[in-house]
């Protein structure tokens, strides 16, 4: 399941969902649109598809990123959610591992459908990580 960005009155600030897994990506976002109706969510496989799915757009609010911190805090998405402002929530070994000690909120698995959405509405109330929030994803590999 995948939102155009309509479901948020076409702002864009939805949820972004990086998730190799394609049961694990369509279960959180079934989850998120019951209990969160109204955002947007968007999912992709890698963090490559995610940019190129971006161009054009405003960026989400909150991007779930099963991604080690390391690669993801470096890399050209990485880059551009930091720039905009985009809370960023790892899952994954190496998140749980190191993700809190390099600055990223982690979910920590297993978590439950509860766990999941109390952790991104706490993201999309908090306020953005930096001031540049209307950059739009172009030019930035």
């Amino acid at each position: 399941m995948a939102s155009d960005g309509q479901g948020d009155g076409g702002t864009g600030r939805g949820v972004l969902v990086i998730q190799r897994d394609p049961l694990v990506a369509l279960d959180i976002a079934e989850t998120l649109a019951r209990d969160l109706p109204g955002i947007a969510v968007v999912l992709a496989r890698s963090c490559d598809e995610a940019l190129a799915q971006a161009e054009g757009r405003p960026p989400p609010a909150v991007a779930l990123v099963a991604a080690a911190p390391e690669g993801f805090g470096a890399s050209p998405l990485g880059r551009w959610l930091a720039g905009a402002g985009v809370r960023v929530i790892l899952t994954g070994d190496a998140a749980e591992e190191r993700g809190e000690a390099a600055g990223f909120a982690v979910l920590h698995r297993p978590f439950t459908s509860r766990a999941l959405v109390d952790c991104l509405r706490a993201a999309l109330a908090a306020p953005p990580q930096a001031d540049n929030v209307s950059v739009e994803a172009k030019n930035i590999a």
